[in-house]
């Protein structure tokens, strides 16, 4: 564990020094994401000028239901995006060999090589949305509330690593897999909604089989959900080991099926 943990620190310098480099860059990272936090929080501002709640959530609900995934969704930029939308290129062009020859887990190679740098401001200011709508309500925050919430934070953060896996792992037996991406990108946007504006039937399987609930919705629902079953807590830690050990192993076992750059 510690030998990866330097490992990424590594990585994570040597893709500051680049970035350094190439200014502008950086500061267009900053702005694209900053642009896309603008669109989600302006959708849901229209709306409310409209009902004074969506799916039982007043609006400084909303906004700390907004500020965790706008840190979920953050902390996978900085860390995996990155990688996960360089990877049909690695199968395409056969770069993905000297990431399986390399005597770490090719699973860590693929996902952690690059950091975007550009992300780490994203997460700051996501942070400080997330502080302004606490700021905004009357929650009381307490030592263990804060220590839950940010387990729930990488357990998000671990179920939306395991879902970019498996379908990194298909795009192995597709070759030319970039609308695989896409697919989960559009995917995605479930999981930019609270859950509880879904009907019974798409919010259980929001929960379970296709957990896109458990991505952001149930961390949030740590600070603002007082009615929070400790049954839906422990599943969301649970889903997160198991969805994660699987994604692996599907990519693992997926990389026997990669035929190189001499293919």
């Amino acid at each position: 564990m510690f030998r990866y943990a330097r490992l990424w620190i590594s990585f994570f310098k040597n893709c500051l020094a680049r970035e350094i480099e190439f200014r502008a860059h950086f500061i267009l990272y900053f702005l694209v994401d900053v642009a896309w936090y603008g669109v989600q929080i302006a959708l849901f501002e229209v709306l409310f000028l409209y009902t004074p709640s969506i799916g039982g959530l007043s609006k400084n609900d909303m906004t700390i239901f907004l500020g965790t995934l706008f840190i979920v969704d953050g902390i996978n930029m900085m860390m995996i995006s990155t990688n996960f939308w360089r990877f049909p290129h690695y199968v395409t062009s056969g770069e993905l060999d000297f990431y399986v020859i390399k005597p770490v887990s090719p699973f860590f190679m693929v996902f952690f090589r690059y950091a975007n740098i550009g992300s780490c401001l994203n997460l700051l200011t996501a942070v400080a949305f997330l502080i302004y709508g606490l700021q905004g309500s009357d929650i009381t925050l307490s030592v263990g509330m804060i220590a839950l919430y940010l387990l729930m934070i990488v357990s998000g953060t671990v179920i939306l690593l395991s879902m970019q896996a498996a379908m990194a792992a298909i795009s192995i037996f597709l070759v030319n897999a970039e609308g695989v991406q896409h697919i989960f990108h559009a995917l995605y946007q479930f999981a930019m909604k609270p859950d509880s504006i879904y009907g019974k039937t798409a919010r259980r399987m929001f929960l379970t089989a296709f957990p896109m609930a458990l991505i952001a919705s149930v961390p949030a629902r740590v600070l603002y959900d007082d009615t929070l079953s400790p049954l839906l807590i422990l599943w969301q830690l649970g889903a997160s080991l198991i969805f994660i050990i699987i994604s692996a192993r599907f990519f693992n076992w997926s990389l026997k099926y990669y035929t190189g750059a001499s293919s």
